[in-house]
């Protein structure tokens, strides 16, 4: 990175994140507070993308309540990624739960929850 700043910092991540790195974005997000960069709220936004393409949700809580550890305020952005985390969660224990219960009928009417969830908002 030619210039380091958290503008910066938050493209990597929100970058990475959007295209399915999301242990890269997170790790870029840890790299950055190590070298004592302090994100903003849209930085949090682009981990909250990382924890919700991968279903973590403990992880995403966390993240959550340090936005208020670094003296931020919440945004309407920030309970949407939440509730796109805890969705996404819920919806792959259902797919979990129809696809043991169901056989095949399962996995298809599943891919098809799956597919939904995935689209565009």
């Amino acid at each position: 990175m030619k210039e380091k700043n958290v503008i910066a910092w938050t493209a990597l991540i929100s970058g990475a994140a959007r295209h399915g790195c999301s242990e890269k974005a997170l790790s870029l997000f840890e790299m950055m507070k190590e070298e004592g960069f302090r994100p903003n709220e849209m930085t949090f936004t682009g981990v909250f993308h990382a924890c919700a393409h991968t279903g973590m949700v403990g992880a995403g809580q966390r993240y959550f309540n340090m936005i208020e550890e670094y003296g931020l305020e919440y945004k309407i952005q920030h309970y949407g990624c939440m509730v796109d985390i805890y969705g996404r969660a819920i919806i792959q224990q259902s797919l979990d739960k129809i696809g043991h219960q169901r056989g095949l009928m399962g996995l298809v009417l599943g891919y098809g929850i799956k597919r939904v969830s995935w689209c565009p908002r």
